[in-house]
């Protein structure tokens, strides 16, 4: 049996550790073009018109601006705090932060 990438690693352990929770809780909705089914072309632009509804996906945050930890083309390390840690170095960056997250506990 492979072991997990460290994308199934974060989701199999987000109950564990509230670092992991964090990360796995970055989501949105947001469309896929590529999943997206095409209703017509606009004459004007050229530019394809969407179906409404169409190729809408979970998209996370950390995997589209920090890095995609699902792909398994490169190496790399995922260091996990403990939670103590993570609360200690949550509450050192809240004066930097305009919005933080509250985690659940």
């Amino acid at each position: 049996m492979p072991l997990p990438n460290i994308w199934e690693y974060l989701n199999a352990t987000k109950g564990e550790y509230k670092q992991n929770a964090y990360i796995a809780s970055l989501n949105y909705r947001g469309q896929d073009l590529s999943q997206a089914e095409i209703d017509s072309i606009d004459l004007t632009t050229g530019v394809p018109v969407y179906k409404t509804g169409t190729g809408i996906v979970e998209i996370n945050t950390f995997k589209t601006k920090v890095y995609d930890v699902a792909d398994e083309d490169s190496l790399y390390t995922y260091f996990v705090l403990t939670d103590a840690a993570f609360e200690s170095q949550q509450a050192s960056m809240k004066p930097y932060l305009r919005r933080l997250v509250k985690i659940p506990l």
